[in-house]
């Protein structure tokens, strides 16, 4: 790609070499947006791509969940998309905003052990240059790991759980720790 380059970020993976051990931590692809409606999962082995289909206007925002497992897309469709990680599938797409989304937040606690993460749920902080601030649950992750599985209609989610007048100006940038 010969375009700006707007946002990179590493997809940790984990594995857990025994239980009295905390989790080992590396990474073997990584996101770029570039300013496009196309983002992109390389491997950081030569490079290979994989673009992630279904924006309709300039990605501008992404996130990945702490666990690595998912990741979170956003941009001037006004639209919010979370794909898989492991097989670039969208499995949901979240809509309410009424200006380009312009910064997307996952939580960044780290699981503690391979089944720390089955049965809570996956949250989700957007920014908009519609001056506001959401707070999205998704689905459970099961849900989404069986709409990804089967190949399935994205599931969806129409409304946030809490909405926020942010800012007298556009929001471009969030962080949940």
């Amino acid at each position: 790609n010969t375009g700006e380059v707007v946002h990179v970020q590493l997809i940790p993976e984990f594995s857990w070499p025994t239980e009295d051990d905390g989790p080992v931590v590396t990474a073997s692809k990584f996101m770029c947006i570039t300013n496009d409606e196309h983002p992109r999962l390389v491997n950081c082995k030569g490079f290979g791509t994989k673009f992630l289909q279904g924006h309709t206007d300039v990605v501008i925002a992404c996130d990945v969940s702490a666990d690595g497992q998912w990741i979170a897309t956003g941009g001037k469709d006004q639209g919010i998309r979370i794909w898989s990680a492991t097989t670039c599938r969208c499995a949901c797409i979240l809509a309410g905003h009424a200006g380009a989304v312009s910064c997307l937040s996952f939580p960044k606690k780290r699981p503690k052990n391979e089944k720390s993460n089955t049965g809570h749920p996956l949250w989700l902080v957007s920014g908009s240059q519609d001056k506001t601030m959401k707070i999205w649950e998704l689905p459970r992750r099961e849900e989404m790991q069986q709409c990804v599985d089967e190949e399935g209609t994205e599931l969806s989610v129409e409304k946030s759980s809490a909405t926020v007048l942010a800012h007298s100006k556009e929001v471009n940038d969030v962080s949940v720790s």
